[in-house]
């Protein structure tokens, strides 16, 4: 499985189409500039839509891990080209906590990544931010992996109090949002500049 996985990497790195069992792009996208698209961003509806439409390839029969109250980001696939920050930061008051990690155009990471917990709407959370923006914070709550984009956390934030009502109404990340367990997250930007991310199970090895 890991050998798999290294795979991925090596032909990212020298420049391939990224392809691994977890998933490669379904559309093949040759190395190219940035296309994201900076002046604007997608609402949760469509980052779910997005999601929900990108189909990782899967082993058959692989048995997920998933269960718990840690969710560890184990496996981060960019199959964009645009390069890819994961971090973990204040979400609403605090800052940086010095975890971060960067991801290559078409490149991937290996490692662990703690998505934090949250049960308020001040706290920390992943911050998935491409070519240096930010565009989707991520945390654990209630048993799920919920989700904004920066669009609806700056539409919410200009209102606090409509924010705090409607926190915990935010939605499930795309892909396998139950909490605890082993993930892979995908990221991607579409043709027209479109960034969304989906998480997939990471399959006992």
């Amino acid at each position: 499985m890991r050998a798999f996985y290294l795979a991925f990497a090596l032909a990212a790195a020298a420049g391939a189409v990224a392809a691994s069992p977890a998933a490669a792009s379904q559309t093949t996208r040759r190395p190219g500039p940035c296309n994201v698209n900076s002046t604007d961003t997608v609402v949760d509806s469509e980052v779910v839509d997005l999601g929900r439409a990108y189909q990782p390839s899967r082993r058959t029969g692989a048995k997920l891990q998933v269960g718990g109250n840690i969710t560890d980001v184990v496996w981060v696939m960019n199959h964009s080209n645009c390069p890819v920050t994961i971090s973990k930061q204040g979400y609403g008051v605090g800052g940086a906590t010095g975890e971060f990690i960067e991801v290559p155009p078409r490149g991937s990471y290996e490692g662990h990544f703690w998505v934090p917990w949250r049960d308020t709407p001040v706290g920390q959370s992943m911050w998935i931010s491409i070519a240096g923006r930010p565009y989707f914070y991520v945390w654990q709550m209630a048993g799920r992996l919920a989700f904004q984009s920066d669009a609806a956390y700056q539409r919410a934030a200009a209102v606090w109090d409509g924010y705090r009502a409607n926190y915990g109404r935010s939605p499930s990340v795309p892909g396998l949002s139950i909490e605890g367990g082993r993930r892979i997250l995908h990221v991607d930007v579409t043709d027209d500049g479109k960034p969304f991310f989906k998480f997939e199970g990471m399959p006992e090895e």
